[in-house]
């Protein structure tokens, strides 16, 4: 059996379902529930030990702000299209469905979520990380991948690729509404092999 990466969190979906609202147009925002004024760009503080309202506008400056508001979500699970999105949550969102959520300091542009075959992965960094081949920190090529990959089928989904030598499995985090079916569905697989040098 191959070696598994472990799951990111995070989703896949088709681009172009998401409507920013807000920050994204023309410098708009959104009140937050408790009068915070929410902005694209502005950081957020999570406190796991919250388990009503976990998150809040924080200094980006403070190193417990460790997420970045990407953008809003005009419905629910639009979040999903937005390159580096990694958390959704009806917090912070005020007019908005959703309020996308990114790890601060990461540059979207790196996300998996539209990684697709001759596309190369980071294999030490954690979460993985969309890179270019030619980076030194790319240890993997992706060679296939599939979407929507019933669980019990993981382990055979690479088996018609011959050539990969690892499998990574990929899901969607978001802290409310129906969560992602983990349990039985990848939401991501990708066919890895080795970097051509």
């Amino acid at each position: 059996m191959r070696p598994f990466a472990r799951h990111l969190r995070t989703w896949i979906a088709p681009l172009g379902a998401l409507l920013l609202v807000g920050a994204l147009a023309a410098g708009g925002w959104w009140f937050t529930t408790s009068g915070e004024a929410a902005r694209a760009g502005d950081c957020v503080v999570m406190d796991a030990a919250d388990t009503g309202s976990p998150f809040s506008l924080g200094d980006c400056a403070d190193p417990a702000a460790s997420f970045v508001v990407l953008g809003f979500a005009a419905a629910e699970g639009d979040c999903r299209a937005v390159p580096g999105a990694v958390r959704t949550t009806t917090q912070l969102a005020g007019g908005a469905a959703e309020t996308c959520l990114g790890e601060k300091g990461v540059d979207p542009a790196t996300s998996v979520v539209d990684a697709g075959r001759g596309d190369c992965l980071t294999s030490a960094s954690d979460p993985v990380r969309q890179v270019p081949c030619a980076d030194p920190a790319a240890g993997y090529v992706i060679l296939g991948r599939f979407d929507a990959v019933n669980t019990f089928e993981v382990p055979d989904t690479c088996d018609l690729t011959p050539s990969a030598t690892a499998v990574y499995t990929w899901n969607w985090r978001q802290e409310s509404g129906p969560q992602p079916l983990h349990d039985i569905t990848a939401d991501a697989v990708f066919c890895l092999g080795p970097v051509p040098r």
